[in-house]
């Protein structure tokens, strides 16, 4: 209902679309990066994770992601373990999981992130092997 007050007395709110999710299973490109995710537009990021399970090691391998054509973040499962980079929006990813007895890694990705105009989320395997990678991502357009 309209209160009849100009938008300057109280305020605009923005207006996304429904919420929408990326997510799936893909084969890493031996020492080569792979798309994960690629979101065109303007929106916001609600969340995600991407994890690896029993797959040989993958502890150098990072995941990169990008918004707007800006470098966010690419660090390695291995770097994110050793530095402690597992606290929920310190960082734009977040280890969640890292068991390099069993090869099980897992990262948050953090919520809040904002796009004017993409967002793409790649996986770099280190190691010529071919691990499988789940990835969801749930986001809004504008």
């Amino acid at each position: 209902m309209d209160s009849g007050l100009p938008d300057y007395y109280r305020g605009v709110r923005p207006r996304y679309g429904g919420a929408r999710a990326k997510f799936g299973t893909a084969v890493a490109n031996p020492g080569g990066g792979r798309y994960l995710v690629v979101v065109e537009g303007k929106g916001m990021v609600y969340g995600g994770n991407i994890w690896l399970d029993y797959t040989s090691t993958q502890a150098n391998s990072w995941i990169e992601v990008i918004a707007d054509d800006q470098l966010l973040s690419d660090l390695s499962f291995i770097r994110m373990n050793q530095y402690g980079i597992n606290n929920p929006r310190s960082s734009i990813l977040t280890l969640n999981k890292f068991d390099g007895e069993n090869d099980v890694y897992s990262v948050g990705i953090s919520y809040g992130i904002t796009f004017e105009k993409n967002l793409y989320v790649l996986f770099y395997e280190d190691y010529g092997r071919t691990p499988t990678i789940h990835y969801r991502l749930y986001y809004a357009l504008i």
